[in-house]
């Protein structure tokens, strides 16, 4: 029997080159817009339009990566999406370490490039931003509405849960190479609609520690909540899937190209 070519995984390290540009693109236009837009009106901005912009931000920029680098990669661009596929038996959990460290190169080059362009600002406007934690996530004084550790516990690893049963039941899609981006990029965008004002919405390891490293000593000291409860949701519901979704086709891996592109 004659095997489809075109059915076959890219190479490893070509899926990888494709994760750490998607996990670069979310991180860039997501971080860029909660450090920037506030910086136009400081004074006028309302909050809650803020907030609405990043959200989007970050939807919008996972909807673009996924349809870009999706049937690549799987579309994956941060470790909980990672970690819940491999935990639904989606994806090879040799595969993970590589992805994550992937995601988190395109995370942490896309955190950098933003501290580059920060010092081109209007006077001290980088100094600015890190002394307000360069939009890092964080419970207490780093949160933004003032929640503590417990909130931020139950928010990752509900929200970090609910986005990886999204991802992995979107994937049962007749036309999953439309519906998986839309869907999780939508999923994406309302989770930060949500936890914006607990912790700054992190869902993504990479992002976060991408922005703890430019942010100050706080949210290093934070940032480990931001990596283990995020991931123990995600492992929570990759092994929820199976009996809620029923044994589900392989497509968290790259699909192959549509019919003529």
């Amino acid at each position: 029997m004659t095997t489809n070519v075109s059915m076959q995984r890219p190479p490893l390290s070509v899926r990888l080159a494709a994760e750490g540009l998607g996990s670069f693109l979310v991180v860039a236009v997501g971080v860029g817009t909660a450090l920037f837009i506030p910086a136009l009106h400081t004074e006028t901005a309302h909050p809650m339009l803020v907030a609405l912009i990043i959200a989007v931000a970050f939807g919008g920029a996972f909807v673009v990566s996924s349809f870009a680098f999706g049937a690549i990669s799987g579309g994956h661009f941060t470790p909980v999406l990672s970690v819940g596929a491999a935990a639904a038996a989606k994806l090879p959990w040799r595969d993970v370490p590589a992805y994550v460290v992937a995601q988190l190169v395109g995370a942490a080059v896309a955190a950098t490039l933003l501290t580059l362009v920060g010092t081109f600002g209007r006077d001290n406007l980088l100094t600015q931003l890190q002394d307000a934690g360069f939009a890092s996530n964080g419970w207490g004084e780093y949160s933004p509405a003032g929640f503590e550790l417990p909130a931020v516990i139950i928010a990752e690893v509900v929200v970090s849960g609910l986005l990886v049963l999204v991802f992995v039941s979107a994937h049962r899609s007749s036309v999953a190479a439309v519906v998986v981006p839309v869907a999780v990029g939508t999923m994406v965008m309302l989770a930060h609609l949500v936890m914006i004002p607990i912790d700054g919405a992190s869902l993504n390891p990479a992002r976060s520690l991408a922005t703890a490293i430019y942010g100050g000593l706080g949210p290093i000291m934070q940032v480990w909540a931001f990596i283990v409860f995020p991931l123990l949701g995600a492992v929570a519901a990759g092994w929820a899937c199976a009996p809620l979704l029923g044994r589900l086709p392989d497509a968290t891996q790259p699909t192959p190209p549509l019919s003529g592109v």
